[in-house]
């Protein structure tokens, strides 16, 4: 439990730190606008967000995936994690191309590119395999993210309860110092 927190507070501090990184440049957020963060199950964050009023203060958010595995060896914790980082987009009836140049290119890109580079400076991971300044993972840009959910259950409903774009982080492979090591 105790080492969750520590994943936890790192991530939350990538975010915090990518939050001021991307404030400095001129016109990245609107006024009151912030990098969030939350951490859970997905139903579970649904519930928040759905209790919020303005998307000013839901998004632009990144989600850390709860449960998520941890394999410990040698006093090192070996992570797999999976993280969403998403944005509002209102105009639900734009097609792929124009969600590209909207929110995806001007927005979620550089979120995941300036927070990949937070997380690489929080965690350590196989620097022989995977040599830079940023951890081993896949992501796939998600347009219209939720509608996944239609095909499968035959329902129409927007992951989170809002039209949105994401990037979703997978196999995001980081090392953490185990407690008591």
């Amino acid at each position: 439990m105790a080492t969750t927190t520590i994943v936890i507070d790192r991530v939350r501090a990538a975010v915090t730190a990518t939050n001021v990184v991307l404030t400095a440049r001129t016109g990245f957020f609107e006024t009151g606008e912030s990098l969030r963060f939350d951490h859970g199950h997905m139903m579970e964050i649904t519930g928040k967000l759905a209790r919020k009023n303005s998307s000013k203060q839901k998004y632009p958010l990144i989600i850390l995936v709860e449960d998520f595995d941890q394999d410990s060896y040698a006093g090192v914790l070996h992570l797999d994690l999976r993280l969403f980082i998403v944005n509002l987009n209102p105009r639900t009836q734009d097609d792929s191309p124009q969600r590209w140049e909207g929110v995806i290119k001007p927005r979620l890109l550089p979120i995941y590119e300036e927070f990949m580079v937070q997380i690489g400076k929080r965690f350590s991971w196989d620097k022989v395999e995977t040599p830079g300044n940023t951890p081993p993972n896949t992501f796939t840009v998600r347009t219209k993210f939720g509608v996944w959910l239609k095909e499968l259950s035959g329902t129409v409903k927007n992951m989170l309860n809002d039209p949105l774009d994401a990037i979703e982080i997978n196999n995001l492979k980081v090392n953490v110092k185990a407690l008591g090591c």
